[in-house]
């Protein structure tokens, strides 16, 4: 039916519908309501099956396509809309107070134009929409492809499961053109309700809310997919993918991907809305500050958002949500001024915040608000951070799993200042070891560490030196740190592993020889672990400047004359366990009062303490050591031996000179041949009686032959 523009076509007072009909080029003046394809009185009910289609038809006022005044309007089968329009309201489709719309199966309203819902308008009235397509539709106000707003008491409610809102073609995006306004795919006004079910929403856009914008209206979604949409303003241009004011929003199992906003929130706007985000995806999403979510406080409301599981981000290709503004905080997420973010479980499922950027502060969370909460599995990746505004704190409301939970970088650098809060029933102290802070850079290559102490306050670490940085700050820097004389800190960055290596026989390594040339004292700390680094052979051998070494990178196996000739280290480091060689590693370290344990790993420790003439604290030695030849030997202030294990065949001149010693268990069993256990006890003048203690079936044997070992007293041999 062909009305050539010249009226309308069809009234449905009653039921009339179409079976595979066209009504085409319906036109009504202003001087009618609208509905220039079918207008549906109160009462009345229609209903397009087939192939219907309502195309090319318009109204001056409103209901381009078809009006629905208190009746009732169904599509069902491919049924669809295309090419209608209004001059005022549902280029589409109108529904008024007491209406009812129904879309069902594949129906479609397609390219469809209006001032205000470009597809379809919704005023007070009740749209259910199933499994159906909405695109390419337009509106100069708001809501490219749905607008639906309150009729004086009556709310709107627009229920959709399924479908698509917009699409991935050219011409498939439902788009609002005028300047300042909002909801590219669907805008609902004051009170009404929107609940989306697996719903796609994609390639929408407007000025403001490329996808879907509510205001004070309560929005559900469940398991969508909002994806690709966009703002197109230049200021004041948010929420690329959402954007809500006020009211309340509830998301459960969505993606959030891929939307652009120009100003705030590129996957989520939420400005004074309560909001619940239930095993979410945000990714890819960017925007000048917030790339996966914004939140702001309006009309004196803060905005409150709980995640519960999910993920905001990613490090997969164009999974990091940005901020990329030149000022742009917050990659993941923006917690605005008063605002509270809480990241908690999904049963045992924590939310995920890794691999997101942002241009100026806090890659992973930036923190302005109020509270900034986290619990449980709840996860900031190393790839991302806190930023903290200055008196912003993280408030920890339960135990955190995960070791690290998060890296915070604060805004301020100083002492005692507050970082972290303990939630009701939470103790802190057992909570701050879980998180990391930034170190403050002072310069190319040379930070500050900083630690959280276990009142949650920030407190000073060490310095980082930068490998290729240690000869200028040792120089020394401006920046370099001294305490007591003594310049300590952690060397990051890349250390070549020969540069821990003996130079050549008795040449302390490179690393050791810029440390001796500055002449500064040094207390060191190395990276956890260096590439292909296994031996440590006389790495620090004569290195008369080293005063502490607080750690072995693991992986090495080889530590003889390590430290020999180090005359002022005062503090060794622990041995890790895989180390198999510690000859000489500490001879001649003469200010060394206590010793590292030995790892059962170690078999060699010929000369390993030799002239260390103030130690006072032996190691604990694991069986597995089979050689202390000269062990001990010059160990003039050492009062009581280490427990000798069984596993030890060698001891010829062990304990030789060591004045002070007093007493000592040896596990081992006396061997006599050659001069296996020759002057263990040479010039140990203080061994009292019963002082050395033996396995009770060896007591004759040792006894027997206490003058070889330096004994003049059998008596000082007791069995145990």
């Amino acid at each position: 039916m062909n009305a050539d523009s010249k009226s309308g076509i069809l009234d449905a007072h009653n039921t009339l519908t179409l079976q595979n009909i066209t009504l085409k080029n319906g036109k009504w003046l202003s001087n009618h309501s609208g509905g220039a394809g079918v207008y549906v009185n109160s009462g009345g009910t229609l209903i397009m099956k087939g192939s219907s289609i309502i195309e090319n038809c318009s109204a001056d006022n409103s209901g381009g396509g078809v009006y629905v005044s208190g009746g009732t309007f169904e599509m069902h089968d491919t049924s669809k809309i295309t090419g209608c329009s209004a001059n005022k309201e549902g280029g589409g489709v109108y529904v008024q107070q007491g209406g009812t719309f129904k879309m069902h199966n594949s129906s479609a309203i397609i390219s469809c134009s209006a001032n205000k819902g470009g597809a379809i308008f919704v005023n007070g009235a009740t749209v259910n929409i199933t499994n159906c397509t909405l695109k390419g539709n337009e509106a100069v106000s708001d809501g490219g492809a749905i607008y639906a707003q309150k009729e004086g008491s009556t709310a709107s409610t627009v229920t959709i499961s399924g479908g698509t809102i917009g699409g991935t073609g050219t011409d498939e995006k439902n788009k609002v053109t005028g300047k300042w306004h909002f909801g590219g795919g669907i805008f609902v006004d004051n009170d009404c309700t929107l609940t989306l079910d697996s719903v796609r929403i994609i390639g929408n856009e407007a000025w403001r809310a490329g996808g879907v914008r509510a205001n004070r209206s309560t929005v559900t979604m469940t398991d969508c997919t909002i994806k690709n949409n966009k703002t197109t303003g230049d200021d004041d241009s948010n929420g690329g993918g959402v954007y809500t004011f006020m009211g309340r929003l509830t998301m459960t199992g969505c993606t959030i991907t891929g939307n652009k906003a120009d100003t705030n929130g590129g996957g989520l706007n939420v400005e004074g809305t309560t909001t619940n985000i239930t095993n979410c995806t945000f990714t890819g999403n960017t925007a000048k500050n917030g790339g996966g979510i914004y939140t702001k406080k309006i009309e004196s409301t803060p905005a409150t958002v709980t995640i519960s599981g999910g993920t905001i981000g990613g490090t997969s290709t164009d999974e990091a949500n940005k901020a990329t503004g030149t000022d742009g905080n917050g990659g993941g997420i923006y917690v605005g001024e008063n605002c509270k973010v809480t990241l908690q479980n999904n049963g045992s499922t924590g939310c995920t915040i890794t691999g997101n950027t942002a241009a100026k502060h806090g890659g992973g969370v930036y923190v302005n608000g109020k509270t900034f909460t986290m619990s449980g599995n709840a996860k900031i990746e190393a790839d991302n951070d806190v930023y903290l505004e200055s008196e912003k704190t993280i408030t920890v409301d339960g135990t955190l799993s995960n070791n690290p939970a998060a890296r915070i970088t604060p805004r301020e650098y100083k002492e005692n200042v507050p970082v972290l809060r303990g939630g009701s029933g939470v103790t802190l102290a057992d909570e701050v070891g879980k998180f990391t802070v930034t170190s403050d850079v002072k310069d190319d290559g040379i930070a500050q560490a900083w630690i959280i102490d276990t009142t949650g306050k920030l407190e000073k670490s060490n310095m980082e030196v930068r490998y290729d940085k240690l000869a200028s700050y040792l120089s020394p820097s401006p920046h370099a740190v001294e305490e007591g004389g003594v310049y300590r800190f952690k060397i990051t960055g890349t250390i070549p592993s020969n540069h821990l290596q003996s130079a050549g026989y008795n040449q302390m390594g490179r690393l050791a020889q810029t440390i001796h040339n500055s002449n500064k004292k040094v207390a060191l700390i190395l990276p956890d672990s260096i590439p292909d680094l296994t031996s440590m052979n006389e790495g620090f051998y004569g290195c008369e400047y080293l005063v502490s070494l607080e750690n072995i990178p693991s992986g090495v196996t080889d530590m003889e004359g390590c430290f020999k000739g180090c005359t002022k280290l005062t503090h060794a480091p622990a041995i890790p366990s895989g180390v198999t060689t510690m000859r000489e590693c500490f001879k001649g370290c003469t200010d060394l009062r206590r010793a590292s344990n030995i790892p059962s790993t170690v078999g060699n420790m010929n000369k390993c303490f030799e002239d260390c003439k103030n130690l006072t604290v032996a190691p604990q030695i694991e069986s597995g050591v089979t050689n202390m030849e000269r062990s001990f030997a010059g160990c003039k202030a050492l009062t009581q031996g280490p427990d000798i294990p069984s596993s030890v065949s060698m001891m010829y001149q062990c304990f030789d000179g060591c004045k002070s010693l007093k007493g000592v268990k040896l596990m081992c069993n006396y061997d006599d041949s050659v001069s296996l256990f020759q002057d263990v006890f040479k010039n140990c003048t203080a061994l009292e009686d019963g002082g050395i203690k033996v396995p009770q079936n060896q007591l004759q044997e040792y006894k027997n032959h206490a003058g070889k070992m330096g004994v003049t007293d059998p008596d000082k041999f007791v069995g145990f």
